[in-house]
């Protein structure tokens, strides 16, 4: 039978360890992010902050200890905050890094990428250098370690989740995002300790990385779990999007779709020349681009949309998936009238005449003018004049 004394002692502990837990949320949400604010205005800008210790460090316990897995709790609660700001920052810069949601949605390759440059745009803003030596090249290596931390857990829900399926209920798809995304996380968790133990810094415990990053990755797959996409006009729950395998949607999932989305909104309706779209960029994201089923479905979703008046950017962009499908299977000459085709419809669409200006549109006329030189090698110069 325990005594009172035993009991004040449990009570004790328990709220020390609490005390810590708040202490490290409050030191990884705070202060490391101004710790790394101070070093980037030191070494970037020759400014020096002054020495602020807004919370101290939490103390060194043992890691199987009450007040170990509280810390833990803590650090992955003040980390959280800045990660989704890492998200978004990353999101903002999508397109021109060359993932944007839509492609990272349909291909979990991209996505992985992505969720690795989330992981190095937190690091490299807000996480000082865990180095002693050239402050550059240090933060280089944390980035590149928080790159392969965060591509390794995406990674391993991406190979996960599809083994499970989705429930019917709302609440049941919740619990099962959260739980693949904490078990992501301890995978992350302990490859982010090695990495950092083989580097030669400070050592990092991998039970207690597996803790925090398991936290971040139950939170985060809780989050996405009832999030909507939309691609095309098709919103997609996040559920919808874990019907795909290693590679991205798989198109005959998608196709047994098609009759109910015919069905639905009409054959010759916008919302099934959009289905077909995906249902190519499926085709494409299998791994093979000169899939010829690929191309059949963007030339059924361009004639809807010729039929039916739609606006040239929606064209513009059929044009260009059918000449980056041409371009792949060798038909250059093909890929060229298509992606000018792309070009002259852009550059006459009145709805978004910004577009023209874009980093996208730029590197696509580059594109047509190196597609039209490698046919006048191979054709001929009449026959890259008449594409011309």
């Amino acid at each position: 039978m325990e005594t009172t004394e035993n009991l004040k002692f449990d009570k004790t502990k328990t709220a020390e360890a609490v005390v810590d837990g708040l202490q490290a949320a409050a030191y990884t949400g705070i202060q490391r992010p101004y710790e790394a604010i101070k070093q980037a205005s030191h070494n970037i800008f020759h400014v020096d902050l002054p020495d602020s210790h807004i919370v101290q460090a939490p103390p060194k316990v043992s890691d199987n200890s009450a007040a170990g897995v509280a810390e833990s709790i803590g650090t992955a609660v003040g980390m959280m905050p800045w990660i989704y700001a890492s998200h978004k920052i990353v999101g903002s810069f999508a397109s021109e890094l060359g993932f944007s949601a839509e492609k990272a949605l349909m291909s979990k390759s991209l996505s992985i990428t992505r969720a690795g440059f989330t992981g190095a745009t937190y690091s490299a803003l807000f996480q000082p250098a865990q180095g002693k030596g050239n402050y550059f090249e240090e933060k280089a290596q944390d980035a590149g370690i928080a790159f392969a931390t965060f591509a390794t857990g995406a990674g391993i829900n991406a190979a996960v989740k599809p083994l499970f399926g989705t429930f019917e209920t709302r609440a049941a798809n919740v619990g099962l995002s959260s739980s693949i995304g904490a078990i992501s996380g301890v995978g992350a968790g302990v490859v982010n300790a090695e990495l950092n133990n083989l580097s030669g810094r400070e050592h990092v415990s991998p039970l207690r990385a597996g803790i925090e990053f398991g936290i971040l990755g139950g939170a985060f797959g809780a989050k996405l779990a009832g999030e909507t996409k939309t691609i095309g006009k098709q919103e997609m729950s996040s559920n919808e999007l874990d019907e795909r395998d290693i590679f991205g949607e798989r198109p005959e999932k998608l196709l047994t779709n098609l009759d109910a989305i015919k069905s639905r909104y009409g054959e010759n309706s916008p919302e099934h020349a959009d289905y077909l779209i995906r249902i190519g960029d499926a085709h494409m994201t299998q791994g093979s681009l000169s899939n010829p089923s690929a191309q059949a479905s963007y030339e059924q979703a361009l004639k809807i949309f010729s039929d039916s008046g739609q606006s040239n950017a929606q064209m513009g962009k059929v044009y260009d998936k059918l000449a980056n499908v041409k371009e792949s299977s060798d038909d250059t000459r093909g890929a060229v009238a298509d992606l000018a085709r792309a070009i002259e419809l852009w550059q006459t669409d009145q709805t978004n005449p910004d577009f023209v200006k874009s980093d996208y549109f730029v590197r696509r006329e580059q594109d047509l003018r190196r597609l039209q030189g490698v046919n006048q090698i191979r054709f001929g110069r009449s026959s890259a004049m008449e594409q011309e």
